[in-house]
């Protein structure tokens, strides 16, 4: 056994560069130490450069934690933002709400990201996160009105999808 540099109940400084840090954990799976670093980082004051990147780091490590409420309320909290982090955390807000067992919520914001962010990979998507947040909710006609829906576009032709949805 190693023994802590710290007591108990203390709090080990910031890393020089706490975000840089995260993700490095991050990446190499050790959530529970990017959390750790990053709600501390979150809640100090010279964060204030990076808050948008931190809560959306923290709402990424959150998810793979399996602590999808969490996630959720960093995700919105980007999402209310503006700018190319908003659209990623809109996106990973939808897939958290379905995660944690709310597929009308998951729904209405797809529907929302289609609307604000018609192009791209991630719309296209929507259609199919709509289709299982249906199927969720024990309504197959429109789940599979949406697979319909995305496999109809031509550019869906070559992803050979339609397997899988049909199951």
């Amino acid at each position: 056994p190693v023994v802590p540099p710290l007591a108990p109940g203390q709090i080990s400084d910031l890393p020089e560069d706490p975000l840089g840090e995260a993700r490095l954990r991050a990446r190499a799976s050790d959530f529970i130490g990017a959390r750790a670093i990053l709600e501390q980082y979150l809640a100090s004051k010279t964060s204030w450069q990076e808050r948008t990147a931190t809560r959306l780091l923290l709402g990424q490590v959150y998810m793979e934690l399996g602590m999808y409420n969490l996630a959720s309320g960093q995700f919105y909290r980007v999402r209310k933002g503006e700018g190319g982090d908003a659209k990623v955390a809109a996106w990973y807000e939808v897939q958290v709400d379905l995660l944690r067992g709310r597929p009308r919520s998951a729904i209405k914001e797809c529907t929302e990201y289609i609307e604000k962010y018609p192009h791209g990979h991630r719309a296209s998507e929507c259609l199919v996160v709509i289709g299982d947040a249906e199927a969720a909710r024990g309504r197959l006609k429109d789940a599979k009105k949406a697979y319909e829906e995305y496999l109809a576009k031509p550019e869906h032709k070559k992803q050979m999808r339609e397997e899988e949805m049909a199951l």
